[in-house]
């Protein structure tokens, strides 16, 4: 994993972190993992993954208590230095970078179920809710903890993967993109929760 550099204001407060970046450098890895290295490192999510720049936490603050999602719409309406934007998956997908859709549907829970058997999880597969890091092998582990950290804003060591998480690594394995930006609309959704219970500490 690539070190964490943070970055102090003048007032003493820690308000940049970088991405993560696991298994680039293919000497410190088993042989048997560089097939997947390359392709991720290539594949069309790798930018959104990889290669986003890092937000500032006060901008992250200030967006996060005016911000108010709409299922309805699929937007993200908030405030940055007084001046209002309203956000949709269309810019999500041009900002990250996110590929079109190049299926008409999710995969079902048997495909699922094989892509997690092909990557040796070494846990039970019978419920999908139940899914989580620790069944598998170090390297896939480190990719979902990046799709974690990208697709549903959790920043520590999380380790379940919540149905949409594991529909977008499922997709990834087997070069599939249905409606990403959608999906991360809704995560980011789903985060926000009710703006008049919303709690202020957002880490």
């Amino acid at each position: 994993m690539a070190p964490i550099v943070k970055l102090m204001s003048a007032g003493g407060f820690i308000y940049e972190k970088n991405n993560s970046i696991p298994f680039v450098v293919k000497e410190s890895h088993n042989r048997i993992f560089y097939k997947m290295m390359d392709f991720l490192m290539n594949c069309k999510l790798s930018y959104a993954m990889f290669h986003s720049t890092s937000l500032y936490n006060e901008i992250i603050e200030e967006i996060w208590t005016p911000c108010e999602y709409s299922g309805t719409n699929c937007t993200l309406q908030f405030t940055i230095q007084g001046n209002e934007y309203i956000v949709n998956s269309d810019v999500l997908q041009a900002c990250l970078h996110i590929p079109e859709n190049n299926c008409l549907a999710l995969p079902s829970y048997t495909e699922m179920v094989d892509m997690l058997n092909s990557i040796n999880y070494s846990l039970p597969t019978d419920n999908l809710g139940k899914i989580i890091r620790r069944g598998l092998v170090r390297e896939y582990s480190y990719l979902a903890d990046a799709f974690i950290k990208v697709f549903s804003g959790k920043i520590s060591n999380f380790d379940a993967l919540t149905n949409s998480i594991l529909i977008l690594f499922t997709m990834l394995l087997i070069d599939r993109y249905y409606n990403f930006s959608t999906q991360l609309m809704y995560e980011i959704g789903a985060k926000l929760g009710d703006k008049a219970n919303r709690k202020k500490n957002i880490y």
